[in-house]
């Protein structure tokens, strides 16, 4: 069905392997043994609902547009494996960059390329330097105020070698002319030390400088990871100012100049020493806050490749790492840590679950199962974003997969036929918890863990029911686990939407097993997207976005949809209705040949765009269905200030009435202020600093408080002129 003829498969993927080293690589391997299923368990292909949301309300903005006249030979993820390649401009504009990586043919270099999508649909792209060098995996972000891109890549340039690889950083001066295409000249940055330190793959955000109260100045970041031999154990961070108004023609180009970067902060080196065999993988994603002006996070897993010695500088598990002045300190005493319990699993076990379906090893049966990281016989997934919600914390998303654990033989079991492997998420929040959720619930509850799990007990037969799931699009877990995952996420900084999204083999798995119905999807991953409104206390059943029966759009039957991208802020288009912007690669055929799975037959680059109804979120008529409580949320945006700010509240049972009031710190009534409802759950009101007289107030710390509906928050606030 698709709509280029294979290619002779003497092109084979040769031609595409020779700066093979730039793709991510897996360490310390573990056997994985494929176990036979028991034969007593019925299979199920539709989940109950247990806590979830249902499917939502959602609609194409802009249908799925290729970008006309580009194919891409290089089949394996277009763009940034932890980073942002895609990002909308302010609404002045109205416009989406994104970037991403691609070749013309099969002999040609992958280039780095542009697009631009004009509020009208029409798409235009070209690469972003002339220069014909191997590039790859670029980032994006997007100067709030100019509606400028910053992006960064990697290159290898001249006659450098794979192992020479030198990072990137330009801008488009869209302000200039108010139309995209003026990208300037890239400033380059070379490697420390090449084969030793090289650190590629760069990451790009933007946020409030640590002095924006003062200046109004935004700080760009650059991470990049390093590279040696495939394995990557620390990053750099460069930072540059930049001023807020960047209409006057140049402001931007003084991120031209390396001279005018920060000098690179190393993050995370001091974990691994190769004297004393001390190795640690540090798998980081970076979310800047939107709120509160110098704070950077990074959110990962400290695993350790050759396990635990006892010379560990930070404990092995999910971390939280918080800087408070821009990224140019990384104290411990804002590291945060969530452990697992390595005295008893595998380094990448994350807990245990009861053994309800009774399977077996060699005809013993387990005491219990073991959830793992990612997938058995690796470390855990990559690819994946990690992003503030309107309240504050931090979301990473994650794959997770039940697999039985040999700590003494150093391999894991699975069950080929179910593939219990499924979408969570790690949740750190401002009050410094932890929560690991499934996103959405699974099925059933494990007794020992309390996490939902995919099997339940059937009420009337008695019968176990299991439901398989595969969260990645390929089924040769040994081979292409790492690399063929993607979890992106994204969030409304206005409102507690959020949506995490991947690239789903649940339908491709059941073809596999022969279940009836299924056949159409042997070679057809679907894009899912899955929606919460009240910041993944709850997430819905999930959006079969590019289901090949589709009647949203019916050209996803002819699509093989792989690798998607997201903005990673939602667009609040009122009325409780989000806009998400996608781009994703259109497969001509099943399964990358860059991963040495399917045939030299390229592909296409696909822009979309789609809203969701989130204030119309429903739940299952499920009776054991729990209600979410009302919520009321509070922010200030930006705190601190020095000339305004605003107020954003949102609540459950609503915003009608709402009442905003300042207080100082001695608890006397400053001012009250109006408010104004920008939906029937949301609102916001301003401050500009002065008393119910208008008098200036003095700077230093306030507290603001909302009421509405009987419900009432309080939260503090810095003026700082």
């Amino acid at each position: 069905m698709k709509k280029i003829a294979m290619l002779s498969m003497m092109l084979l993927v040769l031609a595409g392997m020779v700066w093979a080293n730039d793709v991510q690589q897996p360490v310390n391997n573990k056997a994985i043994v494929p176990i036979e299923a028991p034969k007593h368990l019925k299979v199920a292909t539709q989940n109950r609902n247990n806590g979830n949301f249902d499917v939502p309300d959602w609609e194409f903005i802009q249908e799925p547009t290729s970008l006309a006249g580009f194919t891409s030979y290089y089949d394996y993820m277009p763009g940034s494996y932890c980073g942002r390649p895609l990002a909308c401009q302010p609404d002045a504009y109205g416009g989406v960059y994104f970037v991403f990586h691609g070749r013309p043919n099969t002999t040609d270099n992958r280039r780095v390329y542009w697009a631009y999508v004009h509020p009208g649909g029409s798409i235009e792209y070209a690469t972003i330097t002339t220069s014909d060098t191997w590039q790859g995996y670029p980032g994006i972000t997007m100067h709030p105020a100019s509606g400028d891109p910053i992006a960064s890549w990697h290159d290898i340039m001249e006659s450098a070698t794979p192992e020479d690889t030198n990072t990137r950083v330009t801008f488009d001066d869209y302000g200039l002319l108010f139309i995209p295409g003026f990208w300037k000249t890239p400033v380059t940055f070379d490697q420390p030390i090449p084969y030793v330190d090289e650190y590629i793959w760069p990451y790009m955000h933007i946020g409030m400088a640590p002095d924006y109260a003062t200046t109004g100045n935004y700080r760009v970041y650059q991470t990049s990871q390093q590279n040696p031999d495939g394995e990557i154990e620390h990053d750099i961070l460069r930072w540059i100012d930049v001023p807020q108004d960047s209409y006057v023609y140049g402001d931007l180009d003084i991120m031209l100049d390396k001279n005018n970067w920060s000098d690179p902060v190393n993050i995370s080196r001091d974990w691994s020493d190769p004297a004393t065999g001390l190795s640690c993988r540090p798998y980081p994603s970076y979310a800047v806050d939107p709120f509160n002006a110098g704070h950077i996070a990074i959110f990962g897993y400290a695993g350790y490749t050759n396990g635990l010695i006892g010379l560990e500088v930070v404990p092995q598990g999910f971390y939280v790492w918080d800087s408070y002045d821009g990224g140019e300190t990384w104290d411990y005493a804002n590291f945060h840590s969530y452990q697992t319990d390595v005295g008893m699993y595998n380094e990448y076990v994350l807990y245990a679950v009861d053994n309800v379906p009774g399977f077996t090893i060699d005809d013993v049966l387990l005491d219990e199962l073991h959830v793992w990281i990612g997938w058995p016989g690796n470390q855990h997934s990559t690819h994946r974003t990690t992003t503030f919600d309107s309240e504050g914390n931090l979301h990473l998303p994650e794959q997770f997969w039940i697999c039985s654990v040999d700590t003494v033989a150093a391999s894991a079991s699975y069950w080929p036929y179910y593939e219990f492997q499924y979408q969570a998420e790690v949740v750190y929040k401002t009050d410094g918890t932890w929560e690991i959720r499934e996103v959405p619930n699974l099925p059933g509850i494990d007794a020992m863990s309390g996490h939902s799990v995919p099997w339940e007990i059937e009420a009337v037969s008695g019968d176990t029911l299991v439901y398989p799931w595969r969260t990645y699009p390929f089924s040769i877990a040994a081979d292409v686990g790492f690399h063929e995952n993607t979890q992106r996420n994204a969030a409304c900084v206005t409102q507690p939407w959020m949506v995490q999204v991947w690239d789903d083999g649940t339908k491709t798995l059941y073809a596999e097993d022969a279940i009836p119905g299924y056949d159409a999807y042997a070679t057809h991953p679907i894009l899912y997207v899955s929606a919460t409104n009240n910041n993944g206390e709850n997430w819905s059943a999930p959006i079969e976005l590019s289901d090949i029966f589709s009647t949203a759009f019916p050209g996803f039957s002819d699509m093989i949809t792989m690798y998607p991208y997201i903005n990673p802020t939602i667009k609040d288009l009122g009325d409780g209705w989000g806009q998400i912007d996608m781009f994703f690669f259109d497969d001509n055929d099943y399964g990358s040949s860059i991963q040495n799975m399917g045939p030299v037959t390229g592909g296409e680059m696909v822009y979309c765009s789609f809203k969701i109804d989130f204030a119309g979120m429903t739940y299952s008529t499920d009776p054991s269905q729990p209600q979410p409580e009302p919520t009321l949320t509070l922010r200030n945006v930006p705190n601190p200030f020095f000339s305004h700010t605003e107020i954003q509240f949102a609540a459950s049972v609503g915003v009608e009435n709402a009442k905003v009031t300042i207080y100082n710190t001695r608890g006397q009534l400053i001012k009250t202020i109006d408010t104004i409802a920008d939906s029937h759950t949301a609102g916001h009101a301003t401050w500009d600093g002065t008393d119910q007289y208008g008098n200036d107030v003095a700077n230093g710390i306030y507290f603001y408080k909302v009421e509405t509906n009987g419900e009432t928050i309080t939260k503090k606030m810095m003026l700082s002129r």
